[in-house]
């Protein structure tokens, strides 16, 4: 899953242009700290799996501002 979440995450960063409405730095933080949650939801996910699925999304919240605020743009292949 950790392999999973590391390709979004690159995808997202090479694949996608930053528009000026988000600092490209805001945007890195946030992705870093939707990482950082995935990765703890992976952690606990056999113990406290409803805490799990709170990280997770959590993580997905971060993901989907840095979307909507930065005009992130898949980039044409």
């Amino acid at each position: 899953m950790k392999s999973k979440l590391l390709f979004l995450l690159l995808t997202i960063l090479t694949c996608c242009q930053l528009d000026a409405q988000m600092a490209a730095d805001q945007a890195a933080l946030l992705c870093s700290e939707a990482e950082a949650l995935f990765h703890e939801a992976n952690e606990i996910s056999r113990r406290e799996p409803a805490r799990a699925l709170e990280l997770c999304r959590n993580a997905a919240a971060r993901y989907e501002r840095v979307l909507l605020e930065s005009n992130l743009q898949n980039s044409k292949i």
